[in-house]
């Protein structure tokens, strides 16, 4: 398997979704004062499982056809910031299988986190809870990125245990994770679905993943 920046970030998002499942059970049993239980968490059982990874893969494969589409008739690809999505080389469809487990473990616990975590009632209701979920979740990267450039502003070095390429590496998460919590939202609202929008997300995340070309192959 390949060592680099996709394996690194896997890793990192693991430990995260470990860190997401750990938090939700204490968070479960233990409710906050004036806080309420999502009302529908029996409707991801296990029976739905299998439609749900079908609609995930069946989702992002519709999205690789748009893209390797626009590529091959437009020699174009999609990007958004330091977001870039683009048709891959046949080999490494193999680095896709290789890195998803991870991807997995963290965006499918994200997505049950912000479904059936404890949902405070704030002012705005929905809107305001989900945005709330979604700054959250991508504080961790943005907090990292910002401790970077202040260290390097400050002091004229990068920060200590940092390379340059750390920040670069996080800029995409920085749009990739509030838009799964996003998606896994509204997905739910729409299917019931605790998991749908993590599997979603996994592996369309993976995909941008192998598919960029700073991607360490060998």
């Amino acid at each position: 398997m390949a060592i680099g920046p996709v394996f690194i970030i896997g890793l990192w998002a693991a430990a995260n979704g470990i860190f997401l499942l750990v938090v939700n059970a204490w968070g479960w049993l233990h409710p906050a004062p004036g806080s309420t239980r999502a009302p529908q968490v029996g409707r991801s059982a296990a029976r739905s499982l299998v439609r749900a990874v079908l609609v995930a893969l069946a989702t992002a494969a519709v999205a690789y056809l748009i893209v390797a589409t626009a590529q091959y008739f437009f020699t174009s690809d999609v990007r958004f910031w330091m977001v870039a999505f683009k048709a891959t080389t046949p080999e490494k469809f193999g680095y896709l299988f290789a890195y998803l487990p991870l991807y997995l473990v963290y965006f499918v616990p994200l997505a049950v986190v912000t479904n059936t975590a404890n949902r405070v009632h704030l002012a705005g209701g929905e809107a305001t809870n989900t945005a709330l979920t979604m700054a959250i979740a991508v504080a961790g990267p943005v907090i990292l990125v910002a401790y970077q450039y202040i260290t390097m502003a400050v002091t004229g070095y990068p920060a200590p245990g940092f390379m340059g390429l750390f920040s670069i590496w996080l800029f995409p998460l920085i749009v990739i994770i509030p838009t799964a919590v996003l998606v896994s939202r509204r997905l739910y609202l729409r299917t019931g679905s605790t998991y749908l929008g993590g599997l979603v997300m996994a592996v369309i995340a993976t995909l941008i993943s192998v598919s960029n070309s700073l991607m360490v192959i060998g």
